[in-house]
């Protein structure tokens, strides 16, 4: 599924070297955090956490849903937010989609970009986050105008907290990091390839 490399990346050379960052950085450090995180915390608990993050940015969602012209996912992600908010006790629970059927899902502004065919541009790796490209890389700036974070609280806390969010989505996969890695021959075109590619056919659909 990865070996056809049909791909414009001209900034190879930097790539490559923000690649290697990052790599020792998931290996040496946050995958084995995330194992200490999974150990320590709960899975109801963890669950809970990243219900509250999903219900909190839902102002990125309902923008996104306006701009992509979709009143169902608009409707659905409001009801959403209204019922886990209340019943859900400020979103730490997800009674929207126990009792009412409501699916949990998400949307940002690189959806809106591929929606109007815009094309993932360029590939780029983001120092931490990883496999970008233009369009995702605009839609991360985007989407952080968004969300109500930084608005709640000043920086730096809303900066560790937007990192925490990161974080924990992140660790419950950590491992299928290194798993990749073992099966790749060259790591870097294989991540490489792998992201654009799910960045071709998010765009097809």
């Amino acid at each position: 599924v990865v070996s056809k490399p049909h791909y414009r990346d001209p900034l190879i050379g930097l790539n490559r070297v923000i690649f290697v960052f990052n790599d020792y950085t998931y290996r040496y450090l946050l995958i084995p955090i995330s194992k200490g995180y999974i150990w320590l915390v709960p899975a109801r608990a963890r669950k809970s956490v990243g219900n509250f993050f999903h219900n909190l940015k839902t102002p990125i969602y309902l923008a996104n849903d306006l701009l992509q012209l979709k009143p169902k996912p608009f409707g659905r992600h409001l009801a959403r937010f209204l019922v886990n908010s209340t019943l859900g006790l400020g979103g730490l629970f997800d009674p929207a989609q126990a009792k009412l059927g409501l699916e949990r899902t998400k949307t940002g502004f690189n959806d809106t970009l591929a929606r109007y065919g815009a094309g993932y541009g360029v590939y780029l790796v983001l120092p931490i986050y990883g496999p970008s490209d233009l369009r995702h890389g605009a839609g991360l700036v985007a989407d952080y105008f968004l969300n109500p974070i930084p608005y709640l609280i000043g920086t730096p806390e809303s900066t560790a907290v937007m990192g925490y969010d990161s974080f924990q989505e992140f660790a419950p996969g950590a491992d299928k990091y290194k798993t990749l890695r073992r099966e790749a021959q060259d790591p870097y075109i294989f991540f490489r390839n792998l992201h654009l590619q799910g960045a071709q056919r998010d765009a097809d659909r």
